[in-house]
């Protein structure tokens, strides 16, 4: 009766280790994938001040779009870190959509 309860016991353990891991994996990967659009928002944030034959209509609405996405990053890798995970995700998904939509917006300016 005891070696049923003790394998059961690591069984749920082991289940257990491997959803924390995917959650540390996917805590590190936000965090990184923010890390990379802040670099970029603030090459963008630079480039803003640079006078350009065109103007700066479009690179705007392209510093706008990044800002965003970066904000909503931001959120999602704050709660992947505060432990919640469904949160994060849902804020993660919502950052893909806000940059999807962005450059189509972007698109129409082109």
């Amino acid at each position: 009766m005891s070696d049923v309860s003790a394998s059961a016991a690591i069984e749920s353990d082991s289940a257990g280790e491997s959803v924390s891991r995917g959650e540390v994996v996917a805590k590190y990967l936000v965090a990184f994938i923010l890390l990379i659009n802040v670099c970029f928002a603030i090459y963008l944030v630079t480039q803003f001040f640079v006078t350009k034959p065109y103007g700066n209509g479009l690179h705007a609405v392209y510093l706008a779009i990044v800002l965003a996405t970066t904000f909503v990053l931001g959120f999602s890798t704050s709660c992947f870190w505060t432990g919640k995970t469904r949160r994060g995700t849902y804020a993660f998904f919502a950052a893909i959509a806000v940059s999807f939509a962005g450059s189509l917006v972007a698109s129409l300016f082109v």
